[in-house]
C-alpha cells in the first residue's frame, strides 16, 4: 500500500520511484527493475510476517467462542 501511496505523490526516492524509473530504462538495463520488484516483494513478505507474528503473540491464549 505504501508503494502505491508513492506513486501519485511523486516521490522519486522511494521504492516506486525505483520501479518508475527503471520501466523507463529497461530495455537498457533490465536488472533495474527486477532488483526494484525483488525489494518489493520481500518488503512486503517481511511486513506480512510481521503482522502474522504480532498477531499470535497477543491472540495466543485467545480461544474463539463457539456460537
Amino acid at each position: 500500500g505504501a508503494i502505491v501511496g508513492e506513486l501519485p505523490s511523486g516521490i522519486r526516492a522511494g521504492l516506486a520511484g525505483q520501479l518508475l524509473g527503471a520501466m523507463q530504462y529497461y530495455s537498457i538495463q533490465p536488472g533495474a527493475l527486477w532488483a526494484a520488484i525483488v525489494a518489493c516483494s520481500f518488503l512486503g513478505i517481511a511486513c506480512f510476517a510481521a503482522v502474522v507474528l504480532v498477531e499470535r503473540r497477543i491472540l495466543r491464549d485467545h480461544r474463539p467462542s463457539e456460537a
